[in-house]
């Protein structure tokens, strides 16, 4: 009998490529869906991340349950992450969202300030790069895992 392969492809290279380039993050912002925050997580984040610096947005919140995604904010933030509750029509999510970045970058921010004139043009350009490893199907809760995603960057401006 022929072994199945659960993680595709296209997630063996992205965890790769995360591994590889680990080094060069400061922050990691992982984005769930906050009726099903823990199935909508990739297991492997916890072990590629550890060391960083960690914001989890529960988006939709407007979908689920009030009591459970306050319940799973504690949670998080038992954990010691940033969990921060976010329902993407309003502006002041928005701003939640920026402050906690803000927040969790502020000493490396606060060093990219004092540094040499010359190093302080590069360090005014951070970068950021949004990866995809989800694990729900598409379909079931989840967007299809993979496809490339355009969203305009909401934190340019950190």
């Amino acid at each position: 009998m022929q072994d199945l392969q659960w993680y595709p492809g296209h997630m063996t290279k992205a965890r790769r490529m995360m591994e590889e380039n680990k080094k060069l993050v400061d922050l990691v912002i992982e984005i769930l869906d906050a009726r099903i925050p823990l199935s909508s997580r990739n297991p492997d984040i916890d072990s590629l991340t550890k060391g960083k610096a960690r914001i989890v947005i529960l988006a939709k919140t407007d979908l689920a349950d009030p009591a459970a995604t306050k319940a799973f904010l504690s949670w998080f933030a038992s954990q010691g992450v940033t969990p921060i509750a976010v329902d993407a029509r309003q502006k002041k999510s928005l701003d939640r969202i920026r402050d906690a970045v803000k927040s969790a970058c502020r000493e490396k921010m606060e060093r990219d300030r004092t540094c040499e004139r010359k190093d302080r043009e590069q360090a005014r350009c951070h970068e950021g790069k949004a990866v995809d490893l989800c694990h729900v199907p598409a379909g079931k809760g989840g967007a299809s895992c993979g496809a490339p995603r355009h969203p305009r960057n909401p934190l340019a401006k950190v």
